[in-house]
């Protein structure tokens, strides 16, 4: 029988709304310990910190039950932003979950969701993750797409963008950038793909 489980995680990350409008100056803002944080399932506020200050201070693992989705996620050149929130993620603890059990196969779909991500996750009953769908709002772009945009369309400013990550276990990664992009009166959008291929 499939159990279908929807955890929000809310992480309230301080700094402003964030747009990539001076590509020299672009910088991403990361969450810090001091940041309010409220996790679904954690027990107290001093937990949440000192989870979110290892997963700061700690290298990416890339062994244990995840690091399929982890060596894929990885391979893509994205924002620290993104891959902390793509770790949290791998390391969420299921079985710590009051709808939790382990008595028959079953898979569980977890939402994390904050200012400028939604994070659509599904688990097997061992805690690996099988599928997932990203959403990012305006991170800083990799280099790659912005060199492209920028030889395609010189002159226009980066206004704002969306990252789409899709995962699925047997067929890896598939990232994609919506950027909306203008000069004076005449706007844009243009969508590339994570090596700034146009699509």
């Amino acid at each position: 029988m499939k159990r279908v489980m929807s955890l929000a995680v809310c992480l309230l990350l301080a700094g402003s709304i964030y747009a990539q409008t001076d590509l020299e100056n672009a910088t991403d803002t990361l969450p810090t310990s001091e940041d309010e944080t409220a996790l679904a399932y954690t027990k107290s506020q001093q937990k949440a910190d000192a989870m979110l200050a290892k997963y700061h201070s700690t290298a990416i693992k890339t062994t244990g039950v995840n690091a399929n989705y982890l060596n894929s996620t990885f391979l893509v050149d994205s924002p620290t932003y993104v891959k902390i929130a793509q770790q949290n993620a791998a390391l969420f603890d299921l079985a710590n979950t009051e709808v939790y059990d382990n008595s028959e196969a079953a898979s569980y779909d977890v939402v994390f969701d904050s200012k400028r991500s939604t994070m659509s996750v599904r688990y097997d009953d061992m805690g690996k993750i099988i599928y997932s769908k990203e959403r990012f709002e305006n991170i800083a772009l990799p280099n790659a797409v912005i060199v492209s945009i920028m030889k395609q369309y010189p002159n226009y400013r980066f206004d704002a963008n969306v990252c789409t990550i899709n995962y699925a276990e047997n067929k890896g990664i598939n990232t994609t950038y919506k950027v909306m992009i203008s000069h004076g009166k005449d706007k844009k959008t243009v969508k590339v793909d994570d090596k700034g291929n146009f699509i």
